[in-house]
């Protein structure tokens, strides 16, 4: 696993939307909504101190918003489910 970052985001998880849009899984502003959204996630978790909430209400329904985005693309980089 990788540490946070000073903002509380992780390297590692934001590096993976990175490599979706660069691989044309996600678009790349869609990879940058991404990794706002795990930052303010671990700024809750992690720097639960110090967050500030009207931030956090301005921030979050864009967040969601973005993985509802990501999970559309993510089903249709992998098709339609197999019939059963």
């Amino acid at each position: 696993t990788s540490a946070p970052t000073r903002d509380g985001a992780f390297p590692l998880l934001t590096g993976a939307f990175t490599l979706l849009s660069e691989h044309g899984i996600v678009d790349a502003t869609l990879a940058h909504e991404l990794r706002r959204a795990v930052g303010i996630r671990s700024r809750i978790a992690h720097l639960y101190g110090t967050v500030d909430m009207g931030r956090v209400w301005h921030e979050v329904p864009a967040g969601l918003d973005a993985l509802e985005r990501f999970a559309a693309d993510v089903a249709k980089f992998l098709g339609d489910p197999p019939e059963q």
